[in-house]
């Protein structure tokens, strides 16, 4: 918005003949394309990350509400068998307790590794989705920094100024309307004239 006012102040420093401009443009369309197509690709990949993490969270929840009531329901009947245990004194129904006992401690004890293996399986899934995703989103960060640059970049104007020195023949030659060299040999012919007139120089004539 500037560029007019600081041209008009550059060229009102000189003559305008020993004032010249050279202009060129970039086409930067290709390169505003580049950061949109990457903006797309990046929110789209994000959208699916999150898409994708927020999936595993519904399955887990679900494994878990099947896996938790499970366990639930072999440690209350593992209790109410160890009260039996406790009264009761004929050896083979105790036994056959203590086998009941012994089964109900490995199921437990299998539906506690099941859910233990859930949720670190989910935990490290999980952790990887987050990692991607700040990846992502930092990445969409850089792009959308270079977008705003270039934005500054498409309004404004990149050039140099250049300040020549320029001797008096060559601004005889830029201001003079007519060759200088012709003007010199007029002047040479002139001052000729004028010395041959009050005889300076002599006359020769050929016989």
């Amino acid at each position: 918005s500037k560029f007019d006012a600081f041209k008009a102040e550059i060229e009102s420093l000189t003559s305008a003949k020993l004032y010249s401009e050279t202009v060129s443009s970039q086409n930067l369309l290709g390169q505003k394309q580049n950061i949109e197509q990457r903006t797309d690709s990046v929110l789209d990949t994000l959208s699916s990350l999150k898409t994708q993490r927020e999936s595993l969270t519904t399955k887990h929840n679900q494994a878990l509400a099947r896996m938790q009531p499970e366990l639930t329901r072999i440690q209350a009947e593992l209790a109410a068998v160890r009260v039996v245990i406790t009264n009761t004194n004929d050896q083979q129904t105790l036994a056959a307790l203590r086998s009941q006992e012994s089964t109900l401690l490995n199921q437990a004890s299998v539906q506690q590794q099941n859910i233990a293996y859930e949720n670190s399986s989910y935990q490290n899934q999980k952790r990887s989705y987050d990692n991607s995703i700040a990846s992502y989103e930092s990445n969409l960060a850089s792009i959308n920094k270079e977008d705003s640059n270039f934005s500054d970049t498409i309004e404004t104007v990149t050039g140099t100024v250049s300040v020549n020195r320029v001797s008096l023949w060559q601004l005889t030659q830029i201001f003079s309307p007519i060759s200088p060299v012709i003007i010199i040999i007029i002047l040479v012919i002139l001052l000729w004239v004028v010395l041959r007139r009050i005889g300076f120089i002599p006359r020769v004539e050929w016989h």
